[in-house]
């Protein structure tokens, strides 16, 4: 069940989600497919050995 809502930004807003867990909820699709590709960019770097 999504609780409190804990912030708002450009491209999403951010709820309690459980005990210690959140959601972010995007506000439009384009938002979550950019994220996503940033997402992928930022993991193919391999930063974390």
């Amino acid at each position: 069940m999504i609780g409190e809502l804990l912030g708002i930004g450009n491209t999403a807003s951010v709820y309690e989600w459980g005990e210690t867990e959140v959601i972010k909820i995007f506000h439009n699709q384009s938002c979550s497919m950019h994220e996503a590709k940033n997402a992928e960019i930022i993991n193919n770097l391999n930063l974390i050995k």
